[in-house]
C-alpha cells in the first residue's frame, strides 16, 4: 500500500512538473524516491547497453535515486546546469547526504534539454566520459531522476548517480 501511495504521489508530482510549475528542490528522502515511467525507461536502456557490452545490469537504488532526484530538481528550480548544486554542494557530497554507502565508488551524469530516456541516452553514449560511467564495471547501482521547469533555460534536467554497492534496492 505504501509503495502504491508513493508511486501515486510521484505521478502527481510529475504531472505537476509537466504543467510548468517550479519544482521544490528540498532534499528527497530515500524512502520517498519513486521513479516515473521515463526514468524506468532509462534504466531499461542503460541496462540493455551494459549487457550488450558485457557488463552486468545496474540495480536501482533508492538512496542514489533520492540524490539524483534532489540534483535534477535543484537544477530545474534554480535554472542551472552543473555537477555542483546551487548551494555549493558537490555531486558526491549530495550522494552521501542521501545516505548512500560511505566509501563506495560513485559517479554522476547530468543532462539538460531532453525529455525522453532515449534522447538523454543518445547524448551520453556519444560522450566519452558519460559513456565510461555507464559502462564502468565497478559500478553496480544507479539512481535516475528528471525534473522539469518551463521557466528554466533547458526545461528538462536529468541526473543519474552511480555507485559500486547496491543500497536500498527498488524496482521500476
Amino acid at each position: 500500500m505504501r509503495t502504491m501511495l508513493t508511486r501515486l504521489g510521484a505521478m502527481a508530482f510529475v504531472a505537476w512538473l509537466a504543467l510548468g510549475t517550479t519544482a521544490d528542490a528540498a532534499a528527497t528522502s530515500w524512502s520517498d524516491y519513486a521513479p516515473d515511467a521515463a526514468e524506468c525507461a532509462f534504466l531499461a536502456v542503460i541496462n540493455e547497453f551494459r549487457v550488450d557490452n558485457g557488463r552486468r545490469p545496474l540495480t536501482l537504488s533508492a538512496t542514489l535515486g533520492a540524490a539524483a532526484d534532489h540534483h535534477s530538481l535543484d537544477m530545474a528550480q534554480n535554472n542551472v546546469f552543473s555537477h555542483t548544486l546551487s548551494d555549493g554542494t558537490s555531486w558526491n557530497t549530495n550522494i552521501m547526504d542521501h545516505r548512500y554507502v560511505r566509501g563506495a565508488a560513485t559517479a554522476e551524469n547530468i543532462a539538460a534539454g531532453r525529455s525522453s530516456a532515449k534522447g538523454v541516452f543518445s547524448l551520453w553514449v556519444n560522450s566519452p566520459g558519460h559513456r565510461a560511467n555507464m559502462l564502468d564495471p565497478k559500478l553496480y547501482a544507479v539512481g535516475i531522476a528528471r525534473a522539469y521547469d518551463a521557466d528554466a533555460k533547458y526545461g528538462w534536467y536529468w541526473a543519474t548517480t552511480f555507485g559500486s554497492r547496491s543500497s536500498r534496492t527498488i524496482s521500476c
